[in-house]
């Protein structure tokens, strides 16, 4: 948990708040940010499922070498061309950064919450 002063108020219990465009819940008397752990993305991409992670595991490894390749990448789902992958927050930017660069796979859509897609 963290402390942050500055943002002490008094709310009812679970309730969530927006300030100035960020998400906060109650926790002891104090707002604490919420934080998406992963990203979702929807790829569009050719072929089976183990086609599909080596291309994505070639991409990172082109544009970011070593550690671009041990990046953590699962796939939720597999339906004809369409891919829907999760990756942790900390890395969505280099993911989403080397699909865009891949020419074997678009990013059609992208969500900290699996719920954006429904």
């Amino acid at each position: 948990m963290t402390n942050q002063s500055n943002l002490k108020t008094r709310l009812h219990p679970n309730q969530i708040i927006s300030l100035r465009n960020k998400t906060f819940r109650r926790e002891s008397d104090y707002l604490v940010r919420m934080v998406a752990r992963f990203f979702y993305l929807e790829v569009k991409s050719e072929g089976s499922e183990l086609n599909v992670r080596r291309r994505i595991e070639e991409a990172l490894q082109s544009v970011f070498g070593l550690t671009g390749a041990a990046i953590q990448v699962d796939l939720l789902r597999v339906e004809g061309s369409q891919v829907l992958l999760r990756v942790p927050a900390d890395q969505y930017r280099r993911v989403r950064a080397a699909i865009t660069l891949s020419e074997t796979a678009t990013v059609l859509r992208a969500a900290p919450s699996l719920f954006a897609f429904i």
